[in-house]
């Protein structure tokens, strides 16, 4: 779930790589996932498509961000000064340590 927007949202190559990434079947784990969109781990399906401060950018708006069962990864904007703009999520999982937090705040 996103809480702003990329830059590569029309790119549907790039869209299609992030999500053959997190979707993938084979025993690779959320946190490594998370690290290859993020592109501080090498080997991730989707290859040079990464999520960071230059392809991801703050709405300026209060995204509210749903998620389903199972692991959800948040990139979003919790810790904004403008009460009225910071991100809010609402997980249907909730067990903990299930989701993944990213605050794009920190990138900024």
């Amino acid at each position: 779930m996103l809480g702003g927007f990329i830059q590569f949202a029309d790119n549907a190559a790039a869209l299609q790589a992030m999500r053959s990434e997190w979707a993938r079947t084979d025993n690779v784990s959320v946190a490594d996932r998370v690290a290859h969109l993020l592109g501080t781990l090498a080997g991730g399906n989707n290859g040079s498509t990464v999520l960071n401060s230059t392809t991801v950018k703050d709405d300026e708006v209060k995204d509210v961000l749903t998620g389903g069962s199972g692991k959800d990864w948040y990139l979003r904007n919790s810790q904004s000064p403008t009460v009225s703009k910071r991100d809010v999520v609402n997980d249907l999982d909730v067990a903990p340590f299930e989701s993944v937090f990213t605050e794009i705040d920190t990138w900024l």
